[in-house]
């Protein structure tokens, strides 16, 4: 039986890759795991064993840190001989493990894709596959890359076949924001005090805050400098399960955080509505930084209607208006999301047709 590494550095993928081990584990394919924070914790926290690098962000392809992570990563692919790896995805920019193993790697390597058609290319090396949510992200996907895309399902999706979701409160609304560790942090801040200066207009809104895993203290300091002349009842929800505040949440707001496709996907298994998913791609710098995803004249959730995007402040307070009639029309459109019901099977078949 073929020996398979699994990697991960972002929260996203480590849920992913407790769902494949789970896989990889009931159809006896040995299988080691290599991490970094905040993902090491997450894999912990499941009762999975990994071997934990550093956990640094590599800031640039060619610095000496750079270099001297690739060395490590090197010697211990050496002594794995692993016949394949799968990789999570972090957010582009910075690099470390999963992008390190793509480089280096002489076996082939799969990229669980958590987000369609999106690809950390830090050390300009492809992996040999990418998996993604759908049929879109394979799209989206082949069209920006020209690689081999293979259509498995949304990989950390799998337990929501078992959520039971909670009755919604009937007053509100209540809106969440999804934190991401975006630069420039002056766009981003601009980007959400102007944001939450419209929900002041709503005396009954109240607004969570949902910390990404690798915020820092002084991250969330800004947060609360942020909203401290704010008349909004606020509080943050970092330390609960990311489904709990998405339940308790009636919009639920980022720039382009992968936590949209949770609340899609709670949507998709759930017998009412619970929530609306919105993307703010509204501040031109900070669109700017992201490049080539934020630009898409036709984003993932808006194409497949399970979410909506907002370009400009006018569409915002339009949508604050009518968010009702909007989280119906995204509720029934999430009932055609593809089940993840199917993805062992897909995986495995996959794996022995590659492999």
């Amino acid at each position: 039986m073929k020996k398979i590494l699994l990697s991960c550095r972002d929260a996203c993928a480590a849920h992913s890759m407790i769902e494949i081990a789970k896989i990889l584990r009931h159809n006896s394919w040995p299988f080691t795991i290599a991490s970094q924070e905040p993902a090491t914790s997450i894999l912990i926290s499941a009762k999975l064993e990994t071997h934990s690098f550093e956990s640094i962000d590599l800031q640039a392809p060619d610095s000496s840190q750079s270099i001297k992570f690739l060395e490590k990563v090197k010697g211990f692919l050496n002594k794995g001989h692993f016949d394949a790896a799968m990789v999570g995805l972090s957010t582009p920019g910075t690099g470390g493990i999963d992008e390190a193993i793509v480089k280096i790697a002489n076996f082939p390597t799969f990229l669980i894709q958590d987000y369609w058609g999106d690809l950390n290319l830090f050390f300009n090396s492809y992996p040999t596959y990418v998996l993604s949510n759908d049929q879109h992200g394979v799209q989206v996907t082949k069209k920006r890359f020209e690689i081999d895309a293979f259509n498995l399902g949304s990989v950390r999706h799998i337990p929501y076949v078992k959520l039971t979701t909670a009755n919604k409160k009937p007053d509100g609304p209540t809106y969440c924001w999804l934190d991401q560790p975006l630069e420039p942090l002056q766009s981003y801040f601009r980007l959400f005090e102007q944001w939450t200066a419209f929900l002041e207009v709503e005396t009954s809104a109240t607004l969570q805050i949902r910390l990404h895993p690798s915020s820092s203290v002084d991250r969330k300091k800004q947060f609360i400098e942020t909203l401290k002349s704010k008349s909004i009842q606020w509080k943050f929800s970092d330390l609960e399960p990311i489904e709990e505040t998405i339940f308790k949440s009636d919009i639920v707001c980022s720039v382009l955080s992968n936590g949209n496709m949770d609340a899609a996907y709670i949507n998709h298994f759930a017998d009412q509505p619970v929530c609306l998913p919105v993307h703010l791609l509204i501040d031109h710098d900070l669109n700017e930084q992201i490049g080539d995803l934020a630009k898409q004249s036709d984003q993932p959730i808006e194409a497949l209607g399970v979410g909506v995007v907002c370009r400009n402040w006018e569409s915002w307070h339009d949508l604050q208006k009518q968010w009702k009639v909007s989280l119906n029309d995204v509720f029934e459109a999430a009932k055609n999301l593809p089940s993840p019901s199917l993805i062992e099977q897909k995986l495995i078949s996959m794996l022995e047709d590659k492999l």
